[in-house]
């Protein structure tokens, strides 16, 4: 995979409890401690330039395929 410049941004509270700082830093370790095993499960939307996991983008291809056969329905006439 290409290395592609970015920026994260992540908010401390001042309220964020020691707990709640430690679970986000263990994330981003084993993020990046897993990243070449997980790197394998996303595939990179050159059209929207976005990474999508390979078993959503048959459900969003359905998704919206549902949308316009909702679309298709005939449409009732409003009596009264």
């Amino acid at each position: 995979m290409d290395l592609c410049q970015g920026l994260n941004l992540i908010s401390i509270h001042p309220i964020t409890t020691d707990s709640e700082l430690n679970y986000i830093l263990d994330a981003i370790e084993e993020t990046v401690s897993e990243i070449e095993e997980w790197e394998k499960d996303y595939e990179n939307d050159v059209y929207i330039n976005e990474f999508v996991h390979k078993d959503a983008a048959d459900r969003l291809g359905d998704a919206i395929l549902g949308w316009f056969s909702l679309a298709s329905d005939p449409v009732r006439p409003v009596e009264g």
